[in-house]
């Protein structure tokens, strides 16, 4: 039955997996490397794979007059360092984990493979935090979520808006004792995309990468770097216009197909806050002038302001419009457009040399293609 959700429209999360009574229901590649669902002969044709889906039901956009919103800076030197803006959801879990509960976010394993895991302290917390231009893998997360919920424990589910709307609809009720929190979200690469990047350094290097931080701070928070640890003690450090990996998700060209008429965007998640960076806050306000980070926090429910609330010490904090907040923020309201050349591009990522790739569709102007082969005799 899950065949009647347009592959265009579908997010990937999972939730009709998990639901599924028969395990009906497997996830298969296609040549973009998402994952799609399709129905196997143990399918009863029961309607719950349905029921949970997230893009199968409208949802009505929250009334804006009903969002707070405020700027956020963690007053914790380290914490905002080792965070991708303001150092928001370190605190947020911290609380959840202090007071006997459990986080959920995403973090990617020894191999790089990036899912959706539990954290029960403070340092199975720190590989949830930051950044990850990729979908996560949510495939185990929303029974043990469940699970968590009905034993009475707290828990903080953090994750795109489509993961969170998902987590909803597949629980089928509300949960006092759950709060859920979404990222302002541009869009998604796969897994495989980041494996083909992944690849291409590690052939280049002649090393594995040992981590990855995709919001480096080395340059400000403004200027954002990439960071690669490789096992060999090499340390690459790429300003994101000149990484391989980033241009292709800048240009929208390694997103989902669904991220270009997202479900969950328009305040339709179903979340009790959302967090993500609030560029250009320094023309606004002063106190946010210092180049470290600062968040942008949404809140949608009054959960979501008792959590915001229990934490609010730890931060410089202001209120601010929501009008400011989306000026740099489009994604929050609207999804980004489709480049013509998508399946171009992804058939080309898949096969040829990824700087022959890159040449051809990130550097497509003469004047880009000079200033990156002036940018490699210099470096």
């Amino acid at each position: 039955m899950i065949e009647k959700v347009s592959k265009a429209l579908c997010c990937g999360c999972r939730a009709c997996e998990s639901a599924c009574p028969k395990s009906a229901i497997r996830f298969e590649k296609d040549a973009n490397g998402f994952s799609y669902p399709h129905a196997t002969d143990a399918c009863i044709s029961c309607g719950k794979c349905l029921k949970v889906c997230p893009v199968n039901t409208q949802t009505e956009p929250q009334d804006k007059s009903e969002i707070k919103v405020y700027a956020l800076q963690n007053k914790a030197s380290e914490i905002l360092s080792e965070s991708s803006s303001g150092g928001v959801f370190f605190e947020l879990a911290s609380y959840i984990i202090q007071n006997g509960g459990v986080v959920f976010g995403a973090a990617f394993d020894e191999n790089l493979k990036l899912s959706h895991v539990a954290a029960e302290t403070t340092e199975e917390l720190k590989p949830l935090m930051g950044s990850k231009y990729l979908q996560s893998d949510m495939r185990s997360a929303l029974k043990q979520v469940k699970e968590t919920l009905v034993s009475g424990r707290l828990v903080l589910y953090s994750g795109t808006p489509c993961q969170i709307k998902a987590l909803h609809r597949y629980l089928g009720k509300a949960y006092e004792n759950l709060y859920t929190v979404d990222v302002i979200c541009h869009g998604a690469p796969s897994q495989a995309h980041f494996d083909r990047y992944v690849q291409y350094i590690e052939k280049k290097y002649h090393s594995r990468i040992k981590s990855i931080s995709f919001r480096n701070k080395s340059n400000g928070w403004k200027n954002f770097c990439v960071k690669l640890c490789l096992e060999n003690g090499k340390v690459i450090i790429e300003d994101i216009h000149k990484n391989l990996y980033m241009r292709a998700f800048l240009k929208n060209l390694s997103l989902r197909e669904s991220c270009f008429q997202c479900s969950a965007n328009n305040y339709r998640s179903g979340s009790d806050l959302t967090m993500g960076d609030f560029w250009n806050i320094e023309r606004t306000s002063a106190t946010f002038s210092d180049d470290r980070g600062c968040s942008g926090v949404m809140i949608h429910s009054e959960k979501g302001q008792k959590l915001l609330e229990a934490v609010k010490n730890r931060f410089v904090c202001e209120e601010q419009s929501l009008e400011l907040l989306v000026k740099y923020n489009h994604v929050l309201e609207t999804s980004v457009k489709k480049p013509a050349n998508y399946d171009a591009f992804a058939k080309a990522y898949f096969t040829l040399d990824l700087n022959k790739t890159d040449d051809m569709y990130l550097c497509g102007s003469f004047t880009e293609r000079l200033k990156k082969r002036l940018w490699k005799i210099l470096k």
